[in-house]
């Protein structure tokens, strides 16, 4: 199987017309239309947002276990492992830090690998992909040349109706920022808000339409970056329609520490085959 960027080119093409189709979104529905979905936005948010707790303190070293105890051996070149993005990546909606994909990336890594991992989290519930390259110079201030970043984001840029190729674009300067420094970087991509139950109707099925553009953007522009994303979508579509309570937290938003550690279960055998040099990139269609 090819694996150079021009096996990867014809499937970004078609990536790239699918985020074009029906474009327009609000315009097709007119100023009554537009009106609904701002008051169902409204309500949406009212509703979540008091329920929505802070995000967990994260940052420190890690082992298989947990936490690297305070009078623990330190180990002295331990994975340098980061985080940025929007309150998914932050973890919010997770019971506990161990919940939380941050530290199920440490944990991962670092059981698989048998070293210690410093975990160095910049996010920012409500984040959009506008905020990334701010999120990154906090990053690299503190661990200049990370071996792996987790990058989850999105969400918000459809809430907000930024524009799926400006968020995408903003994505990539940031992936492209850090594979320059020959850091690995997984993306996972946005996920459907189509299947948010807490969004009323019309919102909800506009909201999966974009999401789905959004996540078609996304995909591109991490490979054109050197990038490596993962399909949040369709690796939770079966969950999603058997089961989807236990996935989310009490505000019916966010994923719940079960949400989470199904997502981080495809997420940390990408991280780890990226640090082992084993993995196959995506391609995208021949």
């Amino acid at each position: 199987m090819e694996t150079g960027m021009g096996s990867v080119r014809p499937g970004l093409r078609r990536l790239t017309q699918a985020v074009a189709i029906g474009g327009g979104g609000l315009t097709l529905l007119g100023v009554t239309g537009v009106g609904v979905l701002v008051a169902e936005a409204h309500l949406a948010k009212r509703w979540i947002e008091p329920r929505m707790p802070a995000p967990h303190a994260l940052d420190g070293r890690y082992d298989a276990a947990g936490p690297v105890p305070d009078d623990g051996l330190l180990e002295t070149d331990p994975v340098q492992v980061g985080v940025l993005g929007d309150s998914a990546a932050a973890g919010v909606g997770a019971d506990s830090p161990a919940g939380t994909p941050g530290v199920l990336l440490a944990t991962g890594v670092a059981r698989a690998l048998g070293r210690q991992v410093q975990l160095t989290v910049s996010t920012r519930p409500g984040g959009i992909s506008a905020e990334l390259e701010g999120q990154a110079d906090v990053l690299l201030a503190r661990a200049p040349r990370p071996d792996v970043v987790l990058v989850i984001v999105g969400g918000n840029d459809v809430q907000r109706r930024v524009p799926a190729p400006t968020a995408a674009r903003l994505l990539r300067e940031t992936v492209a920022r850090l594979t320059a420094l020959g850091t690995h970087v997984v993306v996972g991509t946005t996920p459907d808000l189509g299947t948010i139950a807490q969004v009323a109707q019309p919102l909800r099925a506009l909201g999966g339409r974009w999401s789905r553009q959004l996540a078609a953007a996304q995909t591109a522009s991490v490979l054109l970056a050197g990038g490596h994303p993962v399909d949040l979508r369709a690796l939770l579509a079966d969950d999603l329609r058997r089961d989807p309570a236990p996935l989310f937290a009490e505000d019916r938003f966010h994923p719940s520490a079960e949400g989470y550690r199904r997502v981080m279960a495809h997420v940390v055998p990408v991280a780890v085959a990226l640090l082992t040099g084993t993995h196959q990139p995506l391609v995208t269609g021949r």
